[in-house]
């Protein structure tokens, strides 16, 4: 995103076969009611702030949603399915804050919400409804 704020609401991101459809690479990302699909990842958040709500994140390469490094995110209300790796991977070196509920993640080939970080306080992952992954089962306290 890179620029101060930015909000993108009912758009479309398709077919970046080579690249995140969005990437937020510092400042104020907020997307409402977008569709994130058939790229190679739907969106890599590396620093600033991303809110994703009630968005379809679907058919990716490899993730669905990438936070990692500096990056924190929202993400809450949205659909991530049918991703050729995680659905959701929290990458080992997150630091920010992260809160990733009341999601539907759903047969991505490996697991649906995979935390790279178990042991942080900075990271909240609950209620959400996973199931027809590939990867490692839920932990209990990432589905309801």
């Amino acid at each position: 995103c890179g620029a101060k704020s930015v909000r993108a609401e009912n758009c479309r991101f398709t077919r970046h076969a080579n690249e995140s459809a969005v990437l937020c690479g510092d400042g104020e990302l907020e997307m409402h009611d977008c569709v994130l699909c058939d790229n190679l990842r739907g969106i890599a958040i590396q620093g600033g702030h991303a809110t994703l709500k009630e968005c379809k994140v679907k058919g990716n390469g490899t993730e669905g949603i990438l936070i990692q490094s500096k990056g924190s995110a929202r993400v809450e209300h949205s659909e991530v399915c049918d991703s050729g790796a995680n659905g959701i991977f929290v990458g080992y070196d997150t630091s920010r804050r992260c809160v990733i509920k009341n999601n539907n993640v759903h047969s991505n080939r490996m697991s649906g919400i995979f935390n790279g970080v178990p042991n942080s306080k900075k990271i909240t992952i609950a209620n959400n409804q996973q199931s027809k992954n590939s990867g490692l089962p839920p932990k209990p306290e990432t589905i309801h």
